[in-house]
């Protein structure tokens, strides 16, 4: 069977975003010796817990009770950067994040592109000629990339606040089984476990890339 040399190309090209990321405090709390962090290098995939011993600012959690002496990593707001060149932006480009850990918001350029509120799902952002917010936010040339991560911690204590204000639970908030790890879709274990730490954390925990297709593509079919 002859085959048709002639069709155009389908796969789409990718571009991974794992080096040069740095990371610090959004709102440094000028509270202790751990605060007013300056940028350090980051790693993506990672988490901020490692990122922090990478740097030298907290001691390994696992060590001893080095667990408490970080809580405060948890309470605190993160902001990640990379800078990335392109060569040629696509109609077709998307941003990807394959796990964002987990309240997150994305910009791209200074440009916010969307939010993260759930760590178990992919999120993916159209950053081409044709997308939903205007203009491509993706630039032929120089790029920067920012993510900055809420407290999962804080976040959830307010939430759960709030439903307690909003009279929809005659339990107080206090209560043991309605923690703030019930108002933020994440790994449930990562609030602590009789097995394992308390290390809320944060961060990229899988692929960063763009990926560009040359014409359309298929998200979903019914047979």
């Amino acid at each position: 069977m002859d085959t048709n040399t002639n069709l155009p190309e389908t796969s789409p090209l990718s571009q991974v975003l794992h080096s040069g990321w740095r990371f610090t405090e959004l709102n440094p709390r000028g509270q202790s010796v751990c605060s007013d962090l300056p940028w350090m290098p980051a790693k993506v995939p990672g988490y901020v817990h490692l990122d922090l011993v990478e740097n030298g600012v907290i001691q390994h959690p696992y060590e001893g009770m080095a667990e408490r002496a970080c809580a405060w990593v948890d309470e605190t707001d993160w902001v990640y950067e990379t800078d990335f060149q392109m060569q040629e932006v696509g109609e077709y480009s998307f941003l990807k994040f394959e796990g964002l850990d987990t309240i997150a918001e994305i910009y791209l350029n200074d440009v916010l592109l969307g939010k993260s509120d759930n760590m178990f799902i992919s999120h993916e952002f159209r950053v081409g000629a044709r997308n939903s917010i205007g203009p491509a936010t993706l630039r032929t040339g120089a790029n920067t990339l920012r993510v900055i991560f809420r407290s999962a911690l804080r976040v959830g204590r307010e939430r759960l606040q709030a439903w307690a204000d909003a009279g929809r639970d005659s339990m107080a908030p206090h209560w043991a089984r309605w923690a703030p790890r019930s108002f933020v879709r994440k790994a449930q274990y990562m609030y602590g476990w009789d097995w394992g730490p308390e290390l809320v954390s944060c961060g990229m925990f899988a692929t960063v890339e763009i990926r560009t297709y040359p014409t359309i593509r298929v998200l979903s079919h019914e047979c």
